[in-house]
Order: structure tokens, then sequence, then C-alpha cells
């Protein structure tokens, strides 16, 4: 057995003991990023749209979108429905033949249901963190913010 000096043996056991918090501290702060909601089968409420926070009128559904397996999409502009078709692939996200009821619309509901429409006509891509979506241009610039809700 090999006999070290007894200085050199505790500047052994505090370099062990730093090196151990140290690497302890490091991954103790790292916390796992949040599972994303799936984008099919989840209720996504429009959050914000070009940055500011999206309107609920006085007994009117909440702007939203619900992603199905076959490649349709449902939803409410805030004063109408919504359905059309998307199509989506690793990050990019597409919709495609939307239409809308026709009811009538006044003051912000009606400026958000514009504002909804093109935006969902400008999507390319997505981003999504734990229970949040982020639908972006062809730049992959944020055009607006959703949250989910399970659908189940």
């Amino acid at each position: 057995m090999l006999m070290l000096p007894q200085s050199l043996r505790l500047a052994l056991a505090v370099f062990a003991v730093v090196g151990l918090t140290g690497l302890l501290s490091a991954c103790a702060g790292r916390t796992a990023p949040a599972p994303s909601e799936p984008l099919v089968g989840t209720y996504w409420r429009l959050d914000s749209l070009g940055g500011e926070a999206a309107v609920v009128g006085d007994q009117q559904r909440e702007a939203h979108l619900v992603f199905n397996a076959a490649g349709h999409v449902r939803g409410s502009t805030g004063c109408n429905r919504l359905m059309g078709r998307y199509q989506h692939t690793d990050d990019a996200l597409s919709f495609s033949a939307l239409g809308t009821t026709r009811r009538a619309c006044s003051g912000p509901l009606q400026a958000q249901e514009q504002d909804w429409l093109d935006v969902l006509s400008r999507t390319r891509h997505l981003a999504r963190s734990g229970d949040r979506l982020v639908l972006e241009d062809s730049r992959e610039r944020p055009l607006a913010t959703l949250q989910a809700t399970a659908l189940y």
C-alpha cells in the first residue's frame, strides 16, 4: 500500500469533496425540460396574438384550436367556429382550407378574428414547451401563443 504524507492525503480529500459538491450542484441546478403536451387531442387556447392578450367576449367561446390525427383542425376565432386542415412534420406546421361560420362580430372580436385567421394563414413553424405552443412564421418569428388544456 502506498503511504502518502498527511498533508497530501488531506489535500486530496478536500479536492474530492469540493469536486463532488460541484458536480452535484451542477446536476441539481439543471431541470429536465417540461414534457410537451401532444399537438393532437389537446385544446389549445389562444393566449396572445401579435404580442397582445387574446380577447374573450361575454357569452363567447374563447379562441382556440383542436387538432385531430386525421389532419383536421377545428376551433374558434372567439366569435365564429373555424375548421380546416393542417400539416405537421417535426417543427413545421401549416394550415389549409380554413373556413369559418358567418356570425357577425363587432369591435375587438372582429379585429381579433381577422388577425387570428391571418396568423393561421402565415404559420409555417411551431415551437412547444410544456403547455405552451407558439405559432411562428417562415422566419420562425412568433405570431401567436397558445395554452394547452388536455381533453380527457
